[in-house]
Parts: C-alpha cells; sequence; structure tokens
C-alpha cells in the first residue's frame, strides 16, 4: 500500500476508507439489529405463546415465517459475500476487513431457533 502514491492514490485511499468503512459500519449495525430483533421476538414468544403448554401454531403459518427467514437469509448471504468481495478488491489499498463474528451470531441465532420450533437444517 505504501507504494501506491501521489494525489490520486491519495484520495483513492480516502475514497475508499471512507465508503467502505461506512458500508461495514453499516452491515455491523444490519446484522446487530437483527441480532437484537431475533432475541427480542424469541423472547416476546416464550412469554406470550410458549407459557401455555396447550398453546398451538399452524404449520403453514410456521413454514411461511420459516420460507420468508430463509429469503431474508439468502438476500444476507449474498449482500455478505458481496461485501467479501469488495474488500478483497481493494485489499491492496485499503486496510478495511469483514466483521468475524457474524457467522458465530448466526450460529447462536439458528441454535435459539431450534429451542423454539424444533431442530432445524443449519447454515454453514
Amino acid at each position: 500500500m505504501d507504494t501506491f502514491s501521489g494525489k490520486t492514490a491519495k484520495e483513492a485511499k480516502h475514497y475508499f476508507s471512507d465508503l467502505h468503512k461506512t458500508v461495514i459500519e453499516s452491515f455491523d449495525r444490519l446484522f446487530t439489529d437483527l441480532d437484537d430483533h431475533l432475541k427480542k421476538h424469541l423472547q416476546t414468544f416464550q412469554s406470550r405463546v410458549d407459557v401455555s403448554e396447550s398453546a398451538v401454531i399452524e404449520s403453514n403459518y410456521l413454514k411461511n415465517i420459516e420460507q420468508d427467514v430463509s429469503d431474508d437469509y439468502d438476500r444476507l448471504s449474498k449482500e455478505q459475500e458481496a461485501v467479501r468481495q469488495t474488500i478483497a478488491s481493494v485489499s491492496d489499498i485499503c486496510s478495511a476487513s469483514h466483521p468475524d463474528n457474524v457467522g458465530e451470531e448466526m450460529v447462536e441465532n439458528d441454535e435459539q431457533l431450534a429451542k423454539v420450533s424444533g431442530p432445524q437444517v443449519m447454515r454453514a
């Protein structure tokens, strides 16, 4: 990165640092918010529905919700891969790196979902 110098290089480094830092921070906030919302929904579910042992939930409703979550997960995974590729493409001129704990949080969320709705296929 030191060999990349000059006015244009300086401006490019500044641009990429600002842009990618903003994108990374936005995705970090997004995943944190998603995690917080999931935990809140799980707590709400357990306090309102799961308290009663006679609680019944229609399986079609759960399948629709599961499909919605799966679709959102797929879209977010594609965005995550796009961010990783973008970061990789500028790694020679920018020191940005991707968040490391997103995968761990997704596994934790899958485990929480499994507790509520039974075993699910774990995502890689």
